[in-house]
């Protein structure tokens, strides 16, 4: 009841078959491979902010990886 992931069944095995999550569509995703980050549409906690900030400069190559 908290949202939807695109994500590797492979990555959640364990919580698919405690039924702790369920699949919401079967259908496979085609596509290029990448890597999401995604927030409610309303204004973030500036924790949540700066986290962003930080991880964008990290896959754009401004900051080095820790």
């Amino acid at each position: 009841g908290m949202g939807v992931a695109l994500i590797p069944p492979l990555l959640i095995e364990a919580e698919l078959a405690s039924g702790e999550l369920v699949v919401a569509c079967a259908r496979p995703l085609r596509g290029e491979r990448a890597y999401y980050l995604v927030s409610p549409a309303q204004a973030q906690p500036p924790v949540l902010a700066a986290f962003a900030r930080w991880l964008l400069g990290i896959a754009k190559g401004d900051l080095p990886a820790p």
